[in-house]
């Protein structure tokens, strides 16, 4: 493989070896793999080129035979661009300041991201030249992709103590822009690049009510949304913002366009996101409900009314209702949807309505969200639990059953928990296996008084056999203490 096709890139596998690659391919490569290597440093992140240029300075003291003759390549002006990279991140300060002063003769992406990177150098005399260089190149015409580079490159390095300069003309830059490179740079995949941009053009007063919407309404990012959103509320005071910013995908969003709008008199959007989906919501809607005269919990009741209400309404009901309102939730627990039946059981958990005969059907639930809400249920209520849960346990069933049955069989009964942990660990289980030593690595402990008198001769037995079970994993000085726990004389 040719040297230049291991420079550049997204992400190097090791940076170290990149840094000699490139040396090596300076020094020795030809014609075609030289263009290749600077084509590869044209489209590699400003915050690779971080990385890059502080492992090249430590490697120009180290490598031998580092690049021959480049100092006097760079002074006699004969250095090509791939010469004057390895050059502006050597570690003598002369040599940077000779290949930045070469690099303002280069109308390339390199040059301009080298000299972006020198604009923060520690030497004056380089930091000066690089500044002065990149005040010609920072324009509002500059091609957007090397914009783009740059802006990832003054974030790679912003806790640099020289650094600042080049974000504050790069922020004076985005006021400046044309629209097609703004958007270009409002579009960039790197979070905070895109971030920074948009607190800065929203400064600006850059971004119209429009697009401040649609980027809240779609950016993939969650920061962006919600900056933008609002933007977006303060922009708009006639409230056409709030209805558009219903559909929001982000729950304080939604929560404060059903705010404003409750406000303004609307409660029909109030009652509609009662069964929203994210509880912040939902309490938004509850008390614009109740300061209107309505009870929520009433509307809630209506809701559940209908053959399959939505999951919101479901635990709408639980937030608001009263135990008495756990006869209208329990056929839930049989909703078609997933959320729907988890709604179920968390409704049921906060009226404090929870019965195991209920919930137990659903440790076998398809859906593996369904079954860790109702173990988290069950357990407040484990000692109702009538079913032999270690029935569960077995290999045959999904891994989420068998980690709740194991869970709540620890819940339920110290002694068939500590058994079960036993066996589990004699049968070396690969999904319960790490919970199985922690649970047997806990003991010896004292379970208490409550514990030793279900301590019944079956039990003792089962779990004699167990021990054994386990012996060649525990050892014997493991198991012979394991079987003195057992002991109620002791």
């Amino acid at each position: 493989m040719e040297a230049s096709e291991h420079v550049g890139g997204d992400a190097p596998g090791d940076r170290w070896d990149v840094a000699n690659q490139l040396i090596a391919t300076t020094r020795d490569a030809r014609g075609e793999d030289r263009s290749r290597a600077l084509l590869a440093l044209a489209t590699s992140p400003g915050s690779w080129w971080a990385a890059l240029d502080a492992t090249l300075r430590s490697q120009s003291w180290h490598v031998q035979d580092y690049v021959p003759g480049l100092t006097d390549l760079v002074a006699e002006g004969r250095a090509d661009l791939l010469e004057l990279v390895v050059a502006g991140c050597h570690h003598n300060g002369r040599l940077r300041g000779a290949a930045v002063a070469r690099l303002r003769a280069h109308d390339h992406p390199v040059a301009d991201v080298l000299l972006a990177l020198r604009s923060a150098d520690w030497a004056d005399p380089v930091r000066d030249a690089a500044r002065a260089a990149c005040e010609r190149s920072l324009t509002p015409d500059i091609d957007p992709e090397r914009l783009l580079v740059i802006a990832d490159l003054a974030d790679a390095i912003r806790d640099r103590v020289r650094a600042r300069w080049l974000r504050e003309r790069l922020d004076d830059l985005v006021t400046r822009l044309p629209d097609p490179a703004l958007t270009r740079l409002l579009s960039d995949a790197r979070p905070r690049v895109r971030r920074h941009a948009y607190r800065v053009a929203l400064a600006a007063g850059r971004l119209p009510v429009d697009r401040l919407v649609a980027a809240a309404l779609d950016d993939p990012d969650n920061v962006i949304r919600t900056v933008c959103a609002n933007a977006a509320f303060a922009a708009a005071p006639d409230l056409s913002v709030a209805r558009s910013l219903l559909a929001a995908r982000l729950p304080l969003v939604r929560s404060e366009a059903v705010r404003l709008l409750a406000r303004d008199g609307d409660l029909a959007v109030a009652r509609a996101a009662l069964a929203d989906p994210a509880p912040v919501v939902r309490l938004v809607a509850q008390v614009a409900v109740g300061k209107a005269g309505d009870d929520p919990a009433a509307c809630y009741r209506e809701l559940l009314a209908r053959a399959a209400p939505e999951p919101g309404a479901i635990a709408g009901l639980g937030e608001t209702g009263t135990a008495a309102d756990a006869e209208l939730i329990a056929p839930r627990l049989a909703h078609p949807a997933a959320r729907g039946r988890a709604a179920a059981v968390r409704a049921l958990v906060a009226l404090d309505a929870v019965r195991a005969e209920q919930l137990l059907p659903l440790l076998r639930d398809p859906s593996a969200a369904v079954v860790a809400q109702a173990a988290s249920a069950l357990c407040g209520v484990a000692h109702e639990i009538s079913e032999p849960l270690h029935e569960l346990l077995g290999a045959g069933h999904p891994v989420p059953v068998r980690r709740a049955a194991y869970r709540l069989l620890l819940v339920r009964d110290v002694w068939r928990g500590l058994a079960a942990s036993l066996r589990l660990l004699a049968t070396a289980d690969p999904v319960l296996l790490a919970q199985a030593r922690s649970e047997v690595d806990a003991w010896p402990r004292n379970p208490g008084p409550r514990a030793y008198r279900q301590l019944t001769p079956e039990v003792v037995a089962e779990l004699r056999a167990a021990i054994e079970q386990a012996r060649p994993v525990l050892g014997d000085s493991r198991a012979e203490l394991l079987h003195w726990c057992l002991r109620q004389d002791r």
